[in-house]
């Protein structure tokens, strides 16, 4: 007999998450989502790793910024 469940237990579906870091920005993905639920689902997941994305957003913002007061 095939079934979903062994022993008893629920079998899960296969979780994705994917954060993509470039030099334009960063893009999340989980579980099929994106923008603010993504995060919200990430950064349950792994916080710290959540937190350095939103760092590094804010570092390349200044780095932007620096850029274009000094150009100026």
């Amino acid at each position: 007999m095939s079934s979903d469940h062994q022993d008893g237990q629920d079998v899960r579906p296969a979780q994705y998450t994917s954060i993509t870091v470039s030099a334009l920005g960063v893009r999340v993905r989980a579980d099929g989502r994106t923008g603010i639920e993504a995060w919200r689902i990430i950064h349950r997941r792994q916080p710290l790793l959540a937190w350095a994305a939103v760092g590094y957003v804010v570092l390349l913002v200044a780095g932007v910024i620096g850029l274009l007061v000094t150009v100026q």
